[in-house]
């Protein structure tokens, strides 16, 4: 197979409650944000020396969604062209973190290694 990669999904709450976030998902938000989410990952990647980060998230962020990109160097999906869409992007951003080396979740959700860890 190819080289290993860090499976990151950034949940930023639910977007269509409030703006980037706001109200309802304002615990993710802080839980999650970028600078704990770089400095974990690089973490993460470093301990399990690999070099790639698949990003799968609901963020509508595009200068958060840039800096990543450009500190990290994350790979995503291309958004979804239709809202009726979404359910079948999301299934595949789950194909693809199942399939990544090591995964790293919101915070509250299983075993894996967590931002919330930090």
């Amino acid at each position: 197979g190819g080289e290993g990669f860090v499976g990151v999904h950034w949940r930023r709450g639910d977007r269509q409650l409030e703006g980037e976030m706001g109200i309802h998902g304002a615990a993710d938000v802080a839980l999650t944000a970028l600078p704990r989410l770089m400095a974990f990952v690089q973490q993460v990647a470093a301990q399990y020396d690999v070099h790639r980060v698949f990003l799968a998230t609901n963020s509508g962020d595009d200068a958060a969604l840039g800096f990543l990109e450009e500190q990290l160097g994350v790979v995503r999906m291309p958004p979804p062209a239709h809202w009726r869409l979404a359910g079948r992007h999301a299934a595949l951003e789950q194909v693809m973190l199942y399939r990544a080396s090591v995964l790293v979740v919101p915070p509250g959700v299983g075993d894996p290694p967590n931002v919330n860890d930090t």
